[in-house]
């Protein structure tokens, strides 16, 4: 089924992962919203994408009933409304920006895997967009770094401290990134897989637009990037409800980065994270490209994260031999 009025509008989605950077990358979007819409591109953002368009996608595999089948249905409606109504508006390309697709902070740690419905939520993500999608990032994180955000963020909406038997369960937990890669590869056979490593673009906002959409921003607002003392926040809701930091007491005493797991966890997870990066570096001719930082000598400035670098990167790194796509500022492609 093809939406009427809607041939020619691209869609582009951003799935986080959440604790990956996308808070910032969403920051930029809405803060650039005016420019992006000069150049043909609109945005989805929260709260527009959890306040009812997308509402009925964000629901866990065993917990569908009747009226959440409705709302999933009730979203696909109101994107082909969305997409049409951006259409006549003469955008070009909507890039829709929700980590909440692939699942929450909630049920990874409930369940101690990463992602653990993410085929059965695309199942659904598919039949909304139909054979809209183009081109889907998703931004990874060695894993130790990416278990320690969820677990962070878990306490904040009142999980306790982590306890021994459960980072275990997180170390040996079966799902890795490439398992989630060949799922949205699977789901959407027809889009671009982008991956995009935390620690290579996580403050490179203006970079992952022109990998994601094309465009290039001639003066983009970029000042998103705050450190964040998540250890001392922290040891303030530790000691606000009274709990025992037990091991973690001299962590969280220091304040700055929180890293709950000890040595020998981590080294395995890195491992892992490298296991990953190997094998996504081979599935080029899968439609699932890995972009990193390389190309440069040492010692010598690496030209791509620049405005004349962009399209280079986009036509070598994910082959694709015709760079002339992208749009420049003041030279929009409608």
């Amino acid at each position: 089924m093809d939406m009427v009025g809607v041939g020619l509008m691209e869609l582009v989605l951003h799935l986080g992962a959440h604790c990956s950077g996308h808070l910032g990358f969403q920051k930029f979007l809405a803060a650039n919203t005016a420019a992006l819409s000069q150049e043909g591109i609109a945005t989805a953002l929260p709260p527009q994408t959890k306040g009812g368009m997308l509402a009925g996608l964000m629901v866990a595999q065993g917990h569908e009933t009747p009226l959440t089948d409705h709302a999933a249905h009730r979203s696909a409606g109101l994107m082909r409304l969305h997409l049409a109504d951006l259409t006549r508006q003469d955008m070009q390309l909507l890039l829709l920006s929700e980590p909440g697709l692939l699942g929450n902070v909630v049920l990874n740690l409930t369940s101690g895997q990463l992602y653990p419905d993410a085929p059965w939520r695309l199942a659904r993500m598919r039949n909304t967009f139909e054979r809209r999608v183009t081109r889907i990032c998703l931004t990874i994180r060695s894993y130790e770094c990416w278990w320690a955000q969820q677990l962070a963020a878990g306490m904040f909406q009142g999980r306790a401290l982590p306890t021994e038997a459960q980072l275990d369960r997180l170390v040996t937990q079966p799902r890795r990134w490439r398992h989630l890669a060949q799922e949205l590869r699977d789901a959407f056979p027809a889009a671009e897989i982008l991956i995009l490593p935390h620690e290579a673009l996580s403050d490179q906002h203006p970079r992952m637009l022109a990998l994601l959409t094309g465009a290039i921003l001639a003066d983009p607002v970029t000042d998103f990037t705050t450190p964040a003392d998540i250890a001392g926040g922290l040891a303030q809701l530790v000691a606000d409800r009274d709990e025992d930091p037990g091991r973690y007491a001299g962590q969280l005493h220091k304040g700055g980065t929180w890293m709950p797991f000890p040595d020998f966890h981590r080294e395995v997870l890195q491992d892992a994270y490298r296991e990953d990066l190997t094998w996504l570096r081979g599935q080029a001719d899968n439609n699932i490209t890995l972009i990193e930082n390389t190309g440069a000598h040492p010692g010598q400035e690496d030209e791509r994260g620049h405005n004349d670098g962009f399209k280079e990167e986009r036509a070598a790194a994910r082959n694709m031999g015709d760079p002339g796509r992208e749009r420049t500022a003041g030279a929009s492609a409608r």
